[in-house]
């Protein structure tokens, strides 16, 4: 199963990190979603290697998206028809 985890943030990595260790997804079956480019870099350290800063195309290929944004990001997310 592919999942996208829009926000890399302190709750996105909770859910990535856990799926990853309890074996419920491979860390190349998820696509972070992660404005920050900054924080690209450490989400590969950490074994992550699908990651876009924007949503995009790439979350038709997923099975399963989680939203793990604050409020005012979901609304800006919201306005890009999401």
């Amino acid at each position: 199963m592919k999942i996208a985890v829009i926000g890399a943030g302190n709750m996105g990595m909770a859910f990535s990190s856990a799926f990853v260790r309890k074996g419920l997804a491979k860390s190349t079956d998820l696509l972070l979603v992660e404005p920050r480019l900054e924080a690209h870099e450490a989400l590969v350290q950490q074994g992550f290697n699908w990651i876009t800063s924007a949503v995009s195309d790439e979350i038709a290929k997923c099975d399963l998206i989680i939203l793990a944004v604050k409020y005012i990001e979901g609304q800006a997310i919201e306005s890009m028809g999401m």
